[in-house]
This record gives C-alpha cells, sequence and structure tokens, in this order.
C-alpha cells in the first residue's frame, strides 16, 4: 500500500498513511513535472506533491473540492500546466500561476466526467480519452477542436489508454481493441485479436 521508492544503493522508503508520509495509500497514477516535482493522484484523496519528505496535499480554489476526487490519469503540457483526469469528477488544470479550472459536461463538450487517459504533445494538443469516445483540446486556446468524422466513430468507445508515436500517430487502447488515429489525414485504423493481439482488452501502451 502507498508508494515504495527504490535508491540506487538498494534502499527502500515507503510512503503511506501508517507512516504520515502519504494520507492515502490508494495510489492511482503519478507524473515527473518539468522541475524533477513527483505528482501522484489518489483514489479519493485527490492530488498529491512530493516535498522532498513526505507528500503534501494540493488544495484547489473550486468548490468541488470538497467532494471526493478520484485520480485516474496525469499529463504536462508544453506550457508546464498539469492536467489531472479524475473517475468522476471531469478534468482538472492547475496552471503555472497557481489558478485551477475545472472541466465538465456542464461547461465543455464532454459527453461524460470520466477521463481514463490522457497524453499532451508539443503542439499544445491535450489529447483525451474517456468511458464515452476521445477528444482533442487545444490547451493554448482553452477549447476542444471540433470532431472529425473519425473521431466521431469513437464516441460509443470506452478508451483505456492511449499514446501518441514520433510519427504522429495517436495509439488508443479500447475494450475492443486498439485505434490508430493518423491525425494528418483523418484516417482510423484498427487492431484486434484478428489481427493478433493477445486480448482486446488493453491496459496500456507506450510509443518507444
Amino acid at each position: 500500500n502507498g508508494i515504495v521508492c527504490l535508491s540506487p544503493n538498494g534502499t527502500k522508503t515507503v510512503y503511506n498513511k501508517k507512516n504520515a508520509l502519504l494520507d492515502n495509500n490508494l495510489v492511482t497514477c503519478s507524473l515527473i513535472d518539468h522541475n524533477g516535482h513527483l505528482w501522484v493522484g489518489t483514489y479519493g484523496d485527490g492530488v498529491f506533491c512530493f516535498d522532498g519528505h513526505r507528500f503534501a496535499k494540493k488544495q484547489y480554489h473550486n468548490q468541488i473540492n470538497k467532494r471526493a476526487v478520484y485520480m485516474r490519469c496525469m499529463a504536462e503540457d508544453e506550457q508546464n500546466n498539469l492536467w489531472f483526469g479524475t473517475i468522476n469528477n471531469g478534468l482538472i488544470c492547475l496552471r503555472q500561476d497557481g489558478s485551477d479550472s475545472w472541466i465538465t459536461m456542464d461547461n465543455s463538450d464532454l459527453r461524460t466526467t470520466s477521463i481514463t487517459a490522457l497524453h499532451c504533445d508539443r503542439k499544445r494538443k491535450l489529447y483525451i480519452g474517456t468511458s464515452t469516445g476521445f477528444y482533442i483540446y487545444q490547451t493554448d486556446l482553452r477549447k476542444f477542436l471540433k470532431p472529425t468524422p473519425c473521431i466521431q466513430q469513437l464516441t460509443d468507445e470506452f478508451v483505456t489508454t492511449l499514446d501518441k508515436d514520433k510519427h504522429g500517430l495517436v495509439w488508443i487502447g479500447t475494450r475492443t481493441g486498439i485505434r490508430i488515429y493518423d491525425e494528418k489525414n483523418d484516417t482510423l485504423y484498427s487492431l484486434t485479436e484478428n489481427e493478433g493481439l493477445s486480448n482486446n482488452y488493453v491496459r496500456a501502451i507506450i510509443a518507444d
């Protein structure tokens, strides 16, 4: 439970609720930002940042912070803003100036508040996987891009993971296989058990 840190000399340090170094033992995601700071998301207690000794909880200005926040994924954009995807409360942006904003079904094009995967590229695009499809958000303009015909095909897909490779292809893992999105040509390809996958339920993708 919690987080285990293994140093190069083999020393093991445990951060958890028992030793008061982390307030929640259920860690769901993590990220190292441009400053080398380690952020972790938890199941029910939001986000914590490592201060060199323990994990301190990040407080939000938004009133929704009064609820339990269940984190699912994290990403950092080209402007060094941090993005947090939640299981049931939408998308949170923590900006460099310390302000934060909340993107939900009520104030955006999102059709769900369940954010399952995030990836930021160098063109300031945030690729968002959800329980009901795939979205692209332009972070510098602070708006969702209009869904193309190919993206509309993903409306009913439960996205489990995603990543973008060096060729510009977005690899999207789902419960029914892999979708490969060629954004430049707005083309979508599929890989399933018929093409050699051992299982159609894809849990993780990393582009090398």
